[in-house]
């Protein structure tokens, strides 16, 4: 099943009691969220609780609010993100809220016995034993779990009283996660998949023909190398390009990559190519103080952007230093048309021997290795440490790499 399915059977509605969107794309999981609540609320104001997996998750207060009914709705959206970093007691209060081991006899008789009816299935049923407070699932296979929740959650689903959806979400594809999708069906677990190169490609040409405006091929890959590739982020940020573009107010239609890249280097939000040039400056406070505040923001894009800057500044000083072009044909060559940037890549190759850029962009290989790695609060410190190797032209050990004696050119 694919997003156009899924949007179908919301438009339908038929909504889930719970979903689990996994994978990367960010865009395509905000529009069906936003569908879902549509659909859901209809017209009503809509009650959205969120919760976050950190290490401090308060899972009775969750609960609470999973099973707790409101003073004035009836109807509300519980989204628990970043599900992949839940403890194991998390893990196993959702597996029990999806498809619980025991029943009371009420809930039994309202919930279960309905679904046999329909059904009869009598395989499933035997797997109920009757206790003193109840039912108790016994004895299934995973098959049988899987069944069960399917039909348990089909049946709710498809009566009026469905009062919470709950939405569980990661960017990951973690295999701890396989004790909950076992349990759910294609229509509540689905994998938000990137889009394909060629696919981004054609998207983004149409994002910008919407305001009548044509991008060449050269923009289009600046922009999927220096932008973090999912449909809200490469969205936000074609706005904000189109709204500069057209304030401009020239009557040329076609954006180049040189006007994105001085978009993207000069624009009033601090991102890492504004981290980049005061890298160049040699301006270690400025550059801090610019990692803090993009770090807590974007943190993928930082990243993106600055192996990017690192790789075309070291063609640049490759062809300074080893090659001996002129400062006018290395801008040509690597299309650095703009003036800011063609002063800021002058002061780059005052502050900076080729040498030591290419120690300190291994030691980039490195950062990328550990912020994969890493927990949360020691990324930033990560970070600080390679501006502050940065700026001093660290030559130094790489724990991947080994010793760097010499480089061959």
């Amino acid at each position: 099943m694919n997003v156009y399915d899924l949007k179908n059977q919301i438009n339908k509605g038929n909504l889930e009691k719970i979903y689990l969107f996994t994978g990367s794309e960010i865009g395509e999981k905000n529009e069906i969220i936003d569908l879902l609540k549509s659909r859901f609320f209809q017209g009503e104001d809509p009650v959205i609780y969120h919760f976050y997996c950190t290490p401090d998750f308060d899972n009775a207060a969750f609960l609470d609010t999973l099973q707790s009914g409101l003073l004035f709705s009836q109807k509300k959206i519980v989204i628990l993100k970043d599900i992949e970093q839940a403890s194991q007691k998390t893990l196993k209060l959702l597996q029990d809220y999806i498809l619980p081991e025991y029943f009371s006899e009420e809930k039994f008789n309202e919930q279960i016995l309905p679904v046999f009816k329909k059904t009869r299935n009598d395989k499933l049923i035997k797997k109920f034993k009757k206790t003193n407070q109840g039912y108790q699932l016994t004895s299934c296979t995973k098959k049988d779990k899987k069944q069960l929740a399917e039909l348990i959650s089909k049946n709710e689903s498809q009566t009026s009283h469905l009062e919470t959806i709950l939405i569980l979400m990661t960017e990951s594809n973690d295999k701890k996660l396989d004790a909950l999708s076992s349990l759910l069906s294609q229509y509540q677990h689905f994998i938000f998949w990137e889009m394909f190169e060629n696919k981004k490609i054609e998207w983004i040409r149409e994002q910008f023909k919407k305001s009548n405006l044509y991008i060449d091929e050269d923009a289009i890959r600046f922009i999927l190398d220096t932008i973090q590739n999912n449909k809200q982020q490469l969205s936000d940020e074609i706005a904000k390009i189109t709204i500069s573009f057209q304030e401009l107010g020239k009557n040329e239609k076609a954006i180049s990559r040189g006007f994105i890249e001085d978009y993207l280097y000069h624009s009033k939000e601090e991102n890492a190519f504004t981290l980049f040039s005061a890298l160049l400056n040699r301006n270690g406070q400025k550059a801090l103080d610019i990692l803090e505040k993009v770090f807590y923001t974007d943190e993928y894009a930082l990243l993106s952007g600055l192996i990017w800057s690192m790789k075309r500044f070291i063609k640049v000083l490759d062809l300074q230093e080893n090659q001996k072009l002129n400062q006018a044909d290395i801008f040509k060559q690597l299309g650095i048309m703009g003036k800011k940037s063609q002063a800021e890549m002058a002061i780059g190759i005052k502050n900076y021997r080729f040498f030591e850029i290419c120690f300190v962009f291994d030691q980039l290989a490195e950062l990328d290795y550990s912020l994969r790695i890493l927990p949360a609060e020691l990324k930033l410190i990560k970070l600080q440490w390679f501006i502050l190797s940065f700026l001093a032209g660290n030559s130094g050990k790489s724990f991947l790499q080994g010793d760097c004696q010499s480089l061959q050119l």
